[in-house]
């Protein structure tokens, strides 16, 4: 029996067709495709590929925005790697984006999470958008002052930033999380993020062309 087409709520605002396809390569890739196994997919993955972007010189040139098209295909990997392949939904006993197999990482999934829930102001949307990716990249990366035999160690803690900070769209800021932020930055905190109602849509069987697609039950 066929399986229904899955809607599924990006991590972030995704504008541009190109990124969109991307993306959802990577979500259907790791919930049927070459990178089912592990769940969730270790942070090294994504160092890796900030590693070999570094090597050809992709954040710090003019098209950067151009080059980074293909990082959509990885953070499509991390959020399909998160959830199970019949509901679409996320997997049980599965608290993090991603698996943080470096101490730099730990910390810097902990201080995008807290930028993602209390580093905005009230009135604007916590949700990300696709042009904050290279954006974002570039700043972690590019502009970090670092020798090379620190270079491995700012990689996993911008992996991290990355990560940490979009995986408030699936993971609800925990009571821990907050009492330990209200306690080191000595403030009152804000109200949960909206979200957007824009999903792309998962063919089990085969991969598709990706489709923006308002959420069936709006």
């Amino acid at each position: 029996m066929a399986m229904q087409q899955l809607h599924i709520l990006p991590l972030l605002d995704i504008q541009s067709v190109e990124f969109a396809n991307h993306y959802e390569q990577g979500v259907w890739s790791a919930m049927y495709g070459d990178q089912q196994g592990e769940h969730p997919i270790p942070i090294s993955y994504l160092v890796q590929v900030l590693r070999d972007y570094e090597k050809h010189g992709y954040f710090t040139a003019p098209d950067c925005a151009t080059h980074l098209q293909r990082i959509g295909f990885y953070l499509g990997v991390y959020h399909g790697g998160v959830l199970a392949p019949q509901s679409g939904l996320l997997r049980s006993g599965i608290s993090t984006l991603a698996r943080l197999d470096h101490p730099e990482a730990c910390t810097g999934y902990r201080i995008g999470r807290w930028g993602y829930f209390h580093n905005q102001l009230e009135d604007e949307d916590r949700r990300w958008n696709e042009p904050d990716i290279p954006e974002t990249l570039q700043e972690l990366v590019a502009d970090q002052p670092c020798g090379p035999e620190d270079n491995e160690a700012v990689l996993y803690y911008c992996a991290g930033s990355l990560l940490g900070a979009l995986s408030g769209e699936l993971f609800p800021e925990t009571p821990e999380e907050r009492r330990s932020w209200q306690v080191e930055y000595n403030y009152s905190l804000g109200a949960e993020p909206t979200r957007i109602s824009h999903y792309i849509t998962i063919q089990p069987q085969a991969w598709q062309n990706v489709c923006l697609v308002p959420d069936p039950q709006s």
